[in-house]
């Protein structure tokens, strides 16, 4: 038996080596969907116990989980157009400010401040789960672009199962 290595073969002249997925921005949309996607699997269940644990009823701790969804799902749409429009690094940027400022937010210690730190959370995660498919499918070489949404769906798929 003899030990070859398989190298790639030698590009020829005149034409370009085929588009790598392995690249910075592929990189960084993966880590920042399953980074984000962590972040709101981890506060989901852990947000209502410790409200209840600081003396408000469940009611209240269901409202304050609700603000989110409401806000997630109504801007989504608008979250879309943006992207659609041509604005994916503003709705990227500006979903990485307010996933940011929220992280940060829930230490502040008012409850009636927590449904605006919700409605802030929720708007940075419609942007999230807007922007980040788009800029995958952006630059996701042309011909083949179901096979990169796949690592970047597991990306953020492996946080809801964990959980």
């Amino acid at each position: 038996m003899s030990t070859t290595s398989v190298s790639p073969p030698p590009i020829e002249p005149g034409k370009e080596r085929p588009p790598s997925l392995l690249e910075r921005n592929y990189l960084l949309v993966c880590v920042s969907q399953g980074l984000g996607y962590s972040s709101n699997m981890m506060l989901t269940p852990l947000l209502p116990l410790y409200l209840v644990g600081q003396g408000f009823t469940e009611s209240f701790a269901g409202i304050v989980l609700g603000v989110f969804n409401v806000v997630s799902f109504s801007t989504r749409p608008l979250m879309g157009r943006l992207v659609d429009a041509g604005h994916l690094r503003g709705v990227m940027t500006l979903t990485g400010a307010l996933l940011g400022l929220a992280s940060y937010a829930y230490f502040l210690p008012n409850a009636a401040l927590l449904f605006l730190i919700r409605a802030v959370h929720g708007l940075g995660w419609s942007g999230l789960n807007g922007g980040g498919g788009a800029w995958v499918a952006l630059i996701a070489p042309p011909q083949g672009r179901v096979g990169p949404l796949t690592p970047a769906a597991f990306g953020s798929g492996t946080p809801i199962s964990v959980d």
